[in-house]
């Protein structure tokens, strides 16, 4: 038997003896491969979108002038539950959370968990396309009917489902820049407006309004649950923990600042009327006579990042369903399931109705998608490997 045979039949034995203790799908190795920075850089983006859809009212109508703690505090606490969480991820490096789920519970696992996230995507990216779509008709595409300006996000999202999670994620580096300095063009345009006694009174509408009944707001880092599904692709599996601190460290400062920025140029509350905030803000910015009107380039902008946002939504949401199912190719569910969520995002009667979603169901309650199940199954799929004597998830074969 020559030395390439004896090789491939070591690999056959580790893969059997991977699913017949695991009862999880072998990992199959690919060449999608990409960086910390590139993974960084789509979850920040997944995230940050917020403050392009409203974000910083939302936090006056909790907090008042004391609504920018919000983001603030909410991030101190994701961070210490993401610092639980991958203490518990440490023993499944390279791994899925729907790997992770068929070693907690076998195939029954996979298919609950996978269900579950696989429900919160559809019904995230359905609201989300809605509101995308509503913005644009309104401030560039007036005389579209919505169904036309929705098609074309559509569109996007299905030719880079085929390009592949790769290309969505590296494309992040070029577009999250951007936004950033236009960004900042916006926050210089506006400091001359700004004026610090809007901060006051410094707690706003109350510490216990604030500090308790806004806990669930730990919500607007919901979109932190992609990185449990990007893992084995990223180069350097150890890195989970670096992604995840830098993702939620960065986004937490761009929330909080980017709310803080409002608050000081609008009062309250008169900040908690306008429905598109750093779009009204954009409006404020005029350097001399010819650089006037950049709300066009905001928008602009605001439209590539939700071009990017969506794409990478559907890939990890068609990613789920392969892994879910175990089926051989994700590219023929791509328009089907487009399909599905152009349907489903207009079943809200209205855009307020959409809005009122987002902010009172997603922005509320995604935190138990995103922290608590993981959570749950982490623990879980811990004992199971305790029980079974392995140190690490395939340790022992």
């Amino acid at each position: 038997m020559t030395k390439r045979s004896n090789i491939n039949s070591c690999i056959r034995k580790i893969k059997f003896a991977y699913s017949k203790n695991y009862g999880g799908e072998v990992f199959q190795l690919n060449d999608i491969r990409f960086g910390n920075v590139e993974a960084t850089f789509m979850i920040v983006n997944a995230m940050s979108m917020q403050l392009f859809l409203g974000l910083p009212r939302r936090m006056t109508e909790a907090g008042g002038p004391a609504g920018w703690m919000i983001p603030l505090y909410t991030l101190i606490i994701s961070l210490l539950i993401f610092f639980f969480i991958s203490k518990l991820y440490s023993k499944f490096e390279g791994k899925d959370l729907i790997d992770i789920a068929q070693v907690a519970g076998g195939s029954i696992g996979r298919l609950v968990i996978g269900i579950i996230f696989i429900l919160n995507y559809i019904f995230i990216l359905s609201v989300l396309l809605r509101i995308f779509g509503e913005d644009i008709k309104i401030f560039a595409l007036n005389q579209s009917p919505l169904s036309f300006v929705i098609m074309f996000f559509i569109i996007v999202m299905i030719i880079a489902s085929y390009v592949g999670i790769e290309s969505i994620v590296r494309i992040n580096v070029i577009i999250l820049p951007i936004t950033a300095v236009a960004l900042l063009i916006v926050f210089l345009g506006n400091i001359h407006f700004m004026d610090a006694t809007n901060l006051l009174p410094i707690f706003g509408t109350g510490i216990d309004k604030i500090f308790v009944k806004e806990i669930s707001r730990i919500s607007i880092y919901s979109a932190l649950s992609s990185i449990f599904f990007i893992t084995p692709f990223v180069g350097n599996k150890k890195d989970f923990k670096k992604i995840g601190y830098n993702s939620l460290i960065i986004t937490g400062i761009l929330l909080t600042l980017g709310t803080l920025l409002y608050i000081l140029v609008v009062p309250y509350p008169t900040s908690t009327e306008y429905f598109i905030p750093y779009l009204h803000l954009a409006r404020y910015v005029a350097f001399g006579r010819f650089f006037q009107r950049i709300e066009s380039i905001f928008i602009l902008m605001w439209t590539l990042a939700a071009f990017s946002y969506l794409s990478a939504g559907l890939y990890l949401l068609l990613y789920v369903i392969k892994k879910t199912f175990k089926l051989e190719y994700y590219q023929p569910l791509a328009i089907p399931v487009a399909v599905i969520l152009f349907t489903i995002c207009f079943w809200p009667e209205s855009l307020m109705s959409s809005v009122r979603i987002e902010g009172e169901i997603v922005r509320r309650f995604a935190w138990i998608v995103t922290f608590v199940v993981p959570i749950a199954v982490l623990i879980i799929a811990n004992l199971v490997i305790r029980k079974k004597g392995g140190d690490k998830c395939g340790g022992k074969v």
